[in-house]
């Protein structure tokens, strides 16, 4: 099945969940990546502003800077992503395509990230990924050197198999409402999922 099939599919599928079953899943997803050991260790973190039914983000926030880590945003600015950090969700304004971005001036290099929560459409166990088409997270997580990336996902958008170009870049974790993944590197580029 093509990127643009499977993209089609979820998408729909996605903008058809309720607005209380997608709280109510986005906080179970929330939940895996607050108790996870690479969150508790990250001092710097990226998240994003959902759009389209996209699990939320919000409890992560609110936790991250109750606990005194620092936090961003993602930016966009001359067709690429730049990270801006926040205070607080009152720093979020409706940007490029409505989509809410940080209105701060705190621009933060992409190698001091520890830790990238990365939105998408659909996800496989190998890691990998299918967005909205533009590349724009693809072509940032390429320059983040030190951070990990944790794929936050509602169970539906689970598939098979991704077909993968040169490119694209996966995760390192994914979580579901149903549970929390960490995919394991191995030589030759495989992977294998294994549950954290």
């Amino acid at each position: 099945m093509s990127k643009q099939t499977i993209r089609q599919r979820l998408l729909i599928q996605r903008q058809q969940l309720d607005a209380s079953s997608c709280a109510r899943h986005s906080a179970a997803v929330q939940e895996h990546v607050l108790s996870s050991t690479v969150y508790a260790e990250a001092v710097l973190l990226a998240l994003y502003a959902p759009i389209r039914n996209e699990v939320q983000t919000q409890r992560i926030l609110s936790a991250a800077l109750l606990a005194g880590k620092r936090v961003c945003y993602p930016r966009l600015e001359n067709g690429r992503i730049v990270f801006v950090e926040v205070s607080g969700q009152q720093d979020l304004k409706p940007g490029k395509f409505g989509v809410p971005e940080p209105q701060g001036k705190i621009v933060v290099s992409p190698q001091e990230l520890d830790l990238v929560l990365v939105p998408g459409v659909a996800f496989d166990c190998k890691g990998r990924r299918i967005g909205y088409g533009s590349g724009y997270y693809d072509r940032i997580l390429a320059v983040c050197a030190n951070a990990r990336f944790f794929g936050l996902a509602y169970t539906f958008q689970l598939v098979e198999k991704i077909p993968e170009e040169k490119h694209d870049i996966r995760l390192d974790f994914l979580a579901t409402e149903g549970e929390r993944i960490e995919f394991k590197y191995k030589p030759l580029h495989l992977m294998s999922g294994g549950r954290i």
